[in-house]
């Protein structure tokens, strides 16, 4: 019963409900939601690898476009649907010629450069140097 009260008074707390309101905020700018849950990029990566007839054929964009898509094909809103069928476009493009870095990847020409110190779409602890960029 003390450990329940501590719960509702931290979370009747003003400085509880300000955070959540902030955060709520920024929850509701999101366009870009991925369906993954806990799984993330290397997981999703290696279930493809393995299911996949030709596991060297899957790439980062493939798994991207995996990551922010429903089971059944459709994405969780209007701009996030563009974002992929953009995506998708490029990366049939790219795929003929067969790209040798991660700046060749349909994910940099839609985003643009990556963030400092990360590469979008392959997790925690991936970094340009490491794959190539």
């Amino acid at each position: 019963m003390v450990e329940w009260k501590a719960f509702v008074k931290q979370r009747t707390s003003k400085e509880f409900k300000a955070k959540s309101k902030r955060f709520r905020a920024m929850r509701k700018n999101q366009t870009l939601l991925h369906t993954m849950s806990r799984k993330g990029y290397t997981r999703s990566e290696d279930e493809m690898r393995r299911e996949s007839r030709a596991p060297s054929s899957i790439s980062r964009v493939d798994v991207w476009i995996k990551g922010h898509t429903r089971k059944e094909g459709k994405c969780m809103n209007e701009v996030l649907d563009a974002t992929v069928k953009k995506v998708q476009e490029l990366h049939k493009a790219s795929t003929d010629e067969g790209p040798k870095s991660i700046k060749d990847y349909a994910i940099f020409h839609t985003f643009g450069p990556e963030c400092r110190g990360s590469v979008r779409g392959l997790g925690f602890g991936a970094l340009p140097s490491k794959v190539d960029a």
